[in-house]
């Protein structure tokens, strides 16, 4: 993730960014939250996109909390998506909530 909330994205638990991983085969979703791990589900039809409901694991860590939380948020907000190039915007009904960015 390179953004969230219009802002650059803090980095997570040893220093991770948080991820997101869709596998079409299935639409599940998984990824790193800022703690933990996070898994579950979407639909996407057109350029809709829901996400979730999703399940964490459940480590306390000594940073990535607020990250997790504030991105958990964006991904709940998720209404479409926006991929331009490598970059995927997460839009909710007040704008992009996070951008992530391909490796």
């Amino acid at each position: 993730m390179t953004e969230l909330g219009g802002a650059p994205a803090e980095l997570g638990n040893g220093g991770r960014p948080a991820t997101l991983t869709f596998t079409d085969a299935d639409n599940k979703v998984s990824g790193f939250a800022g703690c933990n791990q996070l898994a579950g589900t979407y639909e996407a039809m057109g350029d809709s996109l829901r996400i979730g409901p999703l399940a964490l694991t459940r480590m306390a860590c000594p940073s990535g909390m607020e990250l997790e939380t504030k991105f958990g948020a964006a991904l709940d907000a998720t209404r479409s998506y926006r991929i331009t190039g490598k970059r995927l915007d997460l839009v909710g009904e007040t704008g992009v909530v996070a951008s992530l960015e391909a490796k």
